[in-house]
């Protein structure tokens, strides 16, 4: 049998996994991150049985993972961890799923029983294999190993012949008869396929994706690792360049999986998914954890989504986009008290330079711009930069005032408890009844102690 390669983010499993393989003498691969497997996947010389990727691995993309998988080991079968059954998953080219093997008794054995069969010996213990090569541009190469665990070939099948033109190898659907991949292992250890399917199995994982998401299909902590990896994707191109339109489309995709996402956790009472969902988005980007208060608190309103998305989500994405690109470099994320002398004129007006800057760079609406200006007014017109308040200043700018200032004040103390005591005293009566209680809703159903 080839190796078996394991994504999961608990390394005492791990490290079971890998002492269950060498007592089969499996040899196993095993990884805390989606991202170490991308050199497995697109360069590996070893023959792979079979990929075991856990649904709660953080900071990845298991989506993204599996188009690599289709694209550099497309015959390779893929089993997720943590996933209920579906019936759904054709399109992802997944063979199986297992219960999180952490939470659940789970006999090694179960998790090769899907498997056909082990590769020949002579395959299995090749030396060293050079690279794939595309001498032919339209075809991917594929380790002649990996196509031992099917019954059939999926696809056309090529093999590079000595003058370097490619020849059909086997039709889909055809039977694999190991012998015969023996000798073409013997002959190139590199077969191929046209690049045309792989297209269209793209193609079919961009559709799965909103699919699943729209069919809440897939588990909360796989929706969890997707959402708050585009989120991290989204903020990391942000602080490098300017916004453009084609960013602003992506984010607003992104934004209206994320509402949908909240909403959906929101209807759950005393939800530990929602709380799990808050702690870590907080934790991976401060700006989603602002986000993410930010639409709960509209939740509560129930205001419509497309407003949501466009105007609160964008205007908390880019509130601060023009700290983050300042003549004075990235000031975002510093402290009032910490911003130097020079650049504290630019700050207190960045409400209006942010809006500025995107109304040049983008084709965002006049309200979510309005809402960015109005990012730290309040209604009792004490904000800045225009002190602009009562019926002129816009809800979903005051929702995100008051989380601003919650920010704010958390960083300067050292409780929960001590900044929800200045909140009260300092803050609450400068915002309106109805978004002091929307914000103290969100507080209680966060765990936090009012």
């Amino acid at each position: 049998m080839g190796a078996l390669v394991l994504v999961h983010p608990d390394p005492h499993w791990g490290e079971q996994f890998k002492q269950e393989s060498a007592r089969r003498g499996i040899q196993t691969l095993v990884f805390m991150q989606m991202s170490d497997t991308i050199e497995v996947l697109q360069n590996s010389a070893t023959p792979i049985s079979a990929f075991y990727f856990s649904v709660k691995t953080p900071g990845s993309s298991l989506l993204a993972t599996l188009a690599l998988c289709s694209i550099h080991r497309p015959v390779t079968p893929v089993f997720l961890l943590g996933q209920p059954p579906q019936d759904h998953f054709k399109e992802l080219n997944i063979r199986g799923t297992f219960p999180d093997p952490v939470n659940a008794s789970m006999e090694f054995e179960a998790l090769l029983a899907p498997l056909n069969r082990a590769v020949l010996e002579s395959i299995s213990s090749s030396a060293a294999r050079p690279m794939g090569t595309r001498s032919d541009p339209g075809y991917v190469a594929i380790p002649t190993c990996d196509f031992h665990d099917f019954l059939t070939y999926p696809n056309d099948v090529f093999i590079q012949q000595r003058d370097g033109t490619m020849k059909l190898f086997a039709s889909a659907q055809s039977p694999v008869e190991l012998g015969y991949l023996l000798q073409a292992s013997r002959y190139s250890p590199w077969l191929y396929i046209s690049e045309a399917p792989l297209k269209s199995r793209r193609a079919a994982l961009k559709i799965a994706r909103t699919k699943l998401l729209d069919l809440h299909g897939i588990s909360a902590d796989w929706i969890r690792c997707e959402l708050l990896y585009e989120a991290t994707r989204i903020l990391r191109q942000l602080r490098k360049e300017l916004p453009s339109d084609e960013i602003v489309d992506r984010s607003t995709e992104f934004l209206g999986d994320f509402f949908k996402h909240i909403v959906n956790l929101s209807r759950v009472q005393n939800s530990d998914e929602l709380k799990t969902f808050i702690e870590e988005a907080a934790r991976t980007d401060r700006a989603l954890g602002v986000l993410t208060s930010a639409m709960l608190i509209c939740a509560h309103f129930r205001f419509e989504k497309s407003a949501v998305v466009e105007i609160l989500g964008m205007a908390a994405l880019l509130q601060d986009i023009s700290l983050i690109h300042s003549p004075f470099g990235n000031i975002a994320d510093l402290h009032p008290d910490q911003i130097p002398p020079e650049a504290r004129a630019f700050h207190a007006l960045h409400p209006i330079h942010s809006a500025d800057l995107l109304s040049a760079s983008t084709g965002l609406s006049a309200t979510t711009l309005q809402v960015i200006r109005q990012h730290h007014e309040t209604k009792d017109r004490t904000g800045y930069p225009n002190r602009v308040g009562g019926t002129l200043l816009h809800p979903m700018a005051e929702v995100l005032g008051i989380l601003s200032r919650y920010a704010e004040i958390k960083d300067s103390v050292f409780s929960t408890q001590a900044a929800i005591q200045r909140m009260k005293s300092e803050v609450f009566p400068k915002f309106s009844l109805e978004i002091v209680q929307a914000f103290e809703s969100v507080l209680l159903r966060t765990s936090e102690t009012l």
